[in-house]
């Protein structure tokens, strides 16, 4: 085998090489496209989500310890966070975040007892972090 054929077999073999990479991680990219979940819903191992106006999700919340949930408003009028403990004595609390792109938090003892995240938004998405 010469060396130009030797040139040419090897261009084609890591040509060949890196389409098979690039399939896979289309594969792989879409499969997870596909699992992950829709806008609105968030699954227990996972801390941040973006809620459309109207949109509801349930955290969990530490035995010991604070949570921390945040609110950042994605929309250009003002958000509203609603959180209320799933328990039927608890009153809601809301969190104001009415600029854009602005951010506001809070640190609550629920004692590993669920809460329920409402966005109260007329119209603007809030990206909702709980830790």
């Amino acid at each position: 085998m010469n060396t130009s054929s030797f040139k040419n077999r090897a261009a084609r073999v890591g040509l060949a090489a890196l389409l098979a990479v690039g399939v896979a991680a289309t594969a792989s990219a879409t499969a997870s496209a596909d699992t992950a979940p829709p806008p609105g819903e968030v699954t227990t191992n996972s801390s941040a989500v973006v809620l459309l106006p109207g949109h509801t999700t349930t955290i969990p919340t530490w035995i010991f310890g604070k949570t921390h949930v945040c609110a950042t408003n994605l929309g250009t009028g003002p958000g509203v966070l609603k959180v209320k403990a799933q328990l039927f004595w608890a009153l809601p609390e809301y969190i104001h975040v009415t600029k854009p792109f602005e951010r506001a938090c809070i640190d609550r003892y629920w004692g590993g007892v669920p809460v329920d995240l409402t966005n109260e938004s007329v119209a603007s998405p809030l990206l909702v972090e709980a830790s």
